[in-house]
């Protein structure tokens, strides 16, 4: 039994218990003092984990009197930005769903007075993202083939793959600061495309424009399809973190790699990865390419073990 204050009655009690049984303690973290619970649940995507934290806040008056809240704490969703109606979705889980008609019958609320709904709620908000994510998964697929189309249509002869493969190296060269040092990942072939990842610890915020500028100099990597960074830098000074990301038409490929640092807890790290097309159109594999190559790089430079 959770040590809860005598505020929290049995009932909320046993429903928390519950709510660990089905997701995990690992997952489900009980704050009884601020009558909260956090909750980390798992989209179950088939191309990657798409983790999303939920919180719930139980009032006094729940279940009897009160419905609980609910409030989604991530800020992506996989690659995509969560967008402020998302948010505003979520927290209406728990309100009785607007009739568009007034001769339609009044539609239930999740949460009827004097019944315990946590359980009812984290799943309706676990549909409600993970169809979020379906929906700018489709856009991103379909923009990005319009997008690849038309560069088939515009791009000149295909060169052999040997020609345009870089060798896997750390990049020295006296146009990049001294205190800098650029790591790449062996290559990654796939039907012809090659996929490279760069990393680069950095000293300062500064340091991402030199990484970028010396990474592009290079003739190879400027042939790439796409040169896709992300970056976190934590201030010295304030600890707050910096960050941002570029997909260079790669849609939400960058917001890939940002959500890679984020759940990787690595800062004061820029990572690139280069693709260069082989002609065939990969799908949902280009993104598999690219964390893989953005991973490799990030070990290679000890900014995650």
């Amino acid at each position: 039994m959770l040590n809860e204050p005598a505020t929290l009655r049995e009932q909320v009690q046993d429903e928390l218990e519950a709510l660990i049984a089905i997701y995990g303690g690992d997952k489900v973290k009980p704050e009884p003092a601020h009558r909260r619970c956090t909750v980390l649940v798992d989209l179950a995507s088939d191309d990657e984990p798409l983790p999303a934290e939920l919180l719930l806040s139980l009032p006094e008056g729940y279940p009897d009197h009160t419905a609980p809240r609910i409030q989604l704490l991530s800020r992506y969703i996989g690659p995509f930005a969560v967008e402020p109606a998302l948010f505003g979705q979520i927290l209406r889980i728990y309100f009785a769903p607007v009739r568009a008609d007034e001769d339609e019958p009044e539609l239930p609320s999740l949460w009827q007075a004097g019944q315990v709904a946590l359980f009812e709620g984290i799943e309706a908000a676990k549909e409600i993202l993970a169809q979020y994510y379906r929906d700018h998964l489709v856009k991103a697929q379909a923009a990005d083939y319009e997008r690849q189309a038309d560069r088939d249509k515009r791009a000149p002869p295909a060169v052999a793959e040997a020609s345009i493969m870089p060798t896997p190296s750390t990049a020295q060269s006296q146009t990049l600061p001294c205190h800098l040092k650029i790591v790449s990942c062996d290559p990654i072939v796939d039907r012809k495309s090659v996929f490279v990842g760069h990393a680069c610890r950095l000293k300062s915020r500064d340091d991402v424009s030199s990484v970028l500028s010396y990474l592009l100099s290079d003739r190879k990597i400027a042939r790439a399809a796409h040169n896709i960074s992300a970056w976190r830098w934590r201030a010295p000074d304030t600890g707050i973190v910096h960050h941002d990301c570029d997909d260079d038409g790669e849609t939400a490929a960058g917001g890939r790699l940002a959500h890679l640092l984020e759940l990787c807890h690595a800062t004061d790290v820029v990572v690139v990865v280069s693709r260069w097309f082989g002609g065939v159109h990969l799908g949902p594999d280009r993104f598999k390419h690219i964390n893989a190559a953005a991973r490799a790089a990030l070990l290679l430079s000890g900014a995650i073990e």
